[in-house]
């Protein structure tokens, strides 16, 4: 039956036929695909344009289903016709998007548009559809997503500054390396204007060339402008700016592009200056440097040059590069000097060989520009010549050191191996088998982690190849092999990536050691590590007890003491006159013993009191106790006339007597052991690793470095108690002090110039 009668039954309507074949051959003019199915599911009638969106002849295709359009794909015929049920559920219009099979076979996205019709009873007769293809518009959506997503990575990975200014001249969006070029954080830039911005001379500079940008009169504007740092300093900025408007061409927002040409400003400054230094560098240069006219004629020569070819100046002038060339070198520069001449690259660099006078031969690194006039013009030549005779000898040697690489690795103690570029190991120096006893063939051709490794998990290996993915060097990778012998041995391999001339990655080449004995040698060291830890908690506990017996002890010896003192001065003072002269001598040799006993005692006393006594560690100001030791010494220091300066000193957490004490003996030692000069004490304090650096630095007679140690002992003096007083406890006070505080002291000295002495104290942020 002919497919107009078809529609016309399903419609009951046979008398239509005329209108019909009007309306179809309205539907086949139509450019989207149009089709019409009856209540059944079966094609009616398709047009001109579904049978070239899908390749079927529409005649031949009437009265079959949708599922007999996507043969290969029932997943879609499904999917149709679920639609389908829908529609007739809820009969009206319908529409979908969905991906189906064209004529080329290619999946197409499309939206599909159906509808119910009804024939002349009024009941549901089938429906009509049209196809739209959005293939090209979801590519669009797609490709302006990625567009986007490139300019927000763009924007934010730029190496110049970038930035949305607004109409108002404000920063609306600024990206990480603008930031980084004004010294701001992005909260504090964006919303600040750009005027506030500018070095006042320069604040004005683009404000007529801007007004013409945003009236659209330029497109772009380009300047070199100064803007100030968050840190008031000027930095010099190229500025290049392009408006964005909308599709009214109303303008929206500049968009600016800000590039750090500071030191680009800075070098022509310093370029007057290098010039009028140009004539004395030419002469004294390191390297060889001739000007060469266009007949290739040497015009201009420095004394280097002269010694690097053997040649006097004045032999020199007038000849030619190629009359002392090596006659197998002749043509090397002349390919690169055309080139250069046409303009096509700025510079030539070559190494070859020339003939000295003496006829040596001479190795040249030899670099060329040519200096062009106004107007463009070749000028003349400038060329640099290195002598890398010295450097070619040592490749020569490099190379022949390298062949004998591979013979001298089967010597070694350790073994040598390589990687190819999927980390398969594709050679293996001997030495491997004879240190552990695991046979190399069972590893060529394998990846490390093919073999079993007994101390290695699973994420071990991930990070492992993971670093090697990355093509990192790695150091003492260690593995625990099974020993097919029994037993396991233990290896460490080192290993570098390796790349081509080209820089591509080729794979990776590398040491490995037997240190089996070391592993079993550290498990020995942790049981003794054990053992030890253990001692020195008693150790510990001996010393509290011993710090405690200290104090007590000297503080229980100064009662006897003072009584002996007392009582023998009272005898002194009482018989005088009736003691002979001998006795009054040793009289005063009692008084002075104990006086000095009871200095003794007091300094051993304070020796004790240092981990007994000190008080909590809180915020000190290091200046209050510099301040409270020169007070305390205020008498020696005027005495001496001596000059005492100081650092910027920090706050730490510290007990301020005690360090108040350090101070004091420290400055007490310089004011003591001073030279004929006038005493010049320094008190330096620099902040590294974490912690404080803290110094004092004197002028005076020194320390001889055998005694550098023994001097923070106890009681340990380096002079005769005639000579300088004091009993040898004040240096093991400072050094008790300095590690009570988690710190550590040491000293350096030049007998005759002078000591300093340093010590330590743990670095702590404050609020």
């Amino acid at each position: 039956m002919p497919r107009a009668k078809q529609l016309q039954r399903a419609r009951g309507d046979d008398e239509a036929a005329a209108p019909l074949d009007a309306a179809f051959k309205l539907l086949d003019a139509l450019p989207v695909p149009v089709f019409f199915k009856s209540r059944d599911g079966r094609y009616l009638r398709v047009n001109r344009a579904w049978e070239e969106f899908f390749g079927i002849r529409g005649e031949s295709f009437i009265g079959k289903r949708v599922a007999d359009l996507y043969p290969q794909d029932p997943a879609i015929a499904e999917k149709h016709a679920a639609m389908d049920r829908e529609l007739y559920a809820g009969p009206g219009r319908q529409s979908y998007e969905i991906t189906v099979r064209a004529c080329d076979g290619k999946l197409c996205d499309t939206i599909y548009y159906k509808a119910t019709y009804h024939d002349a009873r009024g009941e549901i007769a089938g429906l009509i559809g049209t196809i739209v293809d959005i293939t090209a518009r979801k590519s669009a959506e797609g490709a302006l997503r990625e567009s986007e997503e490139r300019y927000r990575r763009t924007f934010e990975l730029a190496g110049s500054g970038l930035a949305q200014v607004g109409l108002d001249g404000r920063f609306v969006r600024v990206n990480r390396r603008l930031c980084e070029m004004f010294g701001y954080r992005e909260a504090e830039l964006v919303g600040m204007s750009v005027k506030d911005l500018s070095h006042p001379e320069d604040r004005d500079a683009v404000d007529e060339r801007r007004r013409k940008l945003v009236a659209g009169e330029v497109d772009t504007l380009r300047a070199e402008k100064r803007y100030l740092r968050k840190d008031g300093t000027t930095v010099w900025v190229h500025v290049a700016i392009a408006m964005e408007r909308d599709a009214a061409g109303r303008p929206l927002y500049a968009i600016s592009v800000l590039d750090d040409i500071t030191a680009r400003k800075q070098a022509e400054d310093a370029l007057l200056e290098s010039e009028a230094r140009y004539r004395s560098t030419f002469e004294l240069a390191g390297s060889g440097i001739a000007h060469i006219g266009l007949d290739r004629k040497f015009i201009r020569v420095n004394r280097r040059l002269c010694e690097i070819l053997g040649y006097p100046e004045h032999e020199l002038i007038g000849m030619t590069g190629r009359q002392i060339s090596h006659p197998d070198d002749l043509e090397v520069i002349n390919t690169q000097r055309k080139r250069l001449y046409a303009g096509e690259i700025d510079h030539v660099h070559v190494e070859k060989r020339y003939l000295r006078k003496d006829g040596s031969t001479v190795w040249v690194a030899f670099s060329m520009v040519l200096e062009r006039d106004a107007e463009g013009r070749p000028f003349y030549e400038i060329a640099i010549f290195d002598d890398i005779t010295e450097r070619k000898r040592a490749e020569r040697a490099l190379r022949e050191s390298e062949e004998r690489f591979r013979s001298l690795t089967q010597l070694s103690s350790d073994w040598y191996w390589e990687q190819d570029d999927s980390f398969a190991l594709r050679f293996m120096s001997q030495r491997m088998g004879e240190k552990t006893g695991l046979a190399a063939a069972a590893f060529i051709g394998r990846k490390r982690w093919d073999q079993p490794a007994l101390n290695l998990t699973d994420e071990d290996w991930a990070r492992h190849r993971a670093q090697l993915e990355r093509h990192e060097p790695f150091r003492d990778f260690e593995m625990e092999r099974p020993n097919p012998a029994g037993g396991t041995r233990w290896v460490s391999v080192t290993g570098e990536p390796l790349y081509d001339e080209n820089g591509r990655f080729r794979g990776y080449r590398g040491v490995g050691s037997d240190i089996t004995q070391r592993k079993q040698a550290e498990a020995a060291l942790r049981r003794a590590h054990d053992e030890v830890a253990k001692k020195a908690e008693e150790l510990q506990r001996s010393n509290a007890e011993l710090e405690q017996f200290a104090y007590v002890a000297s503080h229980d010896l100064q009662e006897p003491l003072r009584m002996v003192s007392s009582y023998t001065q009272l005898l002194a003072k009482r018989y005088k006159d009736q003691l002979p002269a001998d006795a009054q001598e040793f009289m005063h040799f009692t008084v002075d013993g104990a006086a000095r006993m009871k200095q003794l005692i007091e300094d051993l006393l304070a020796y004790s009191r240092v981990g007994t006594k000190g008080k909590e560690l809180v915020p000190v100001p290091l200046e209050a106790s510099l301040k409270r030791a020169l007070t305390n010494l205020r008498a020696a220091l005027q005495e001496s006339g001596a000059e005492v300066t100081a650092d910027a000193l920090p706050t730490v957490d510290a007990d301020e007597v005690q360090l108040a004490q350090v101070f004091q003996n420290l400055i007490g030692n310089a004011l003591k052991f001073r030279g004929k000069e006038v005493p010049r004490i320094h008190v330096g304090a620099a902040e590294e690793a974490g912690e404080w650096h803290l110094s004092i630095a004197d002028n005076g007679i020194g320390i001889e470095p055998q005694y550098f140690e023994r001097i923070f002992m106890l009681f340990q003096r380096l002079h005769a108690m005639g000579e300088y007083p004091g009993t040898g406890i004040g240096l093991a006070i400072c050094k008790k002090v300095a590690e009570r505080h988690g710190g550590r002291i040491w000293v350096t000295s030049t007998p005759g110039a002078g000591s300093t002495f340093h010590f330590t104290l743990p670095k702590k942020e404050f609020p």
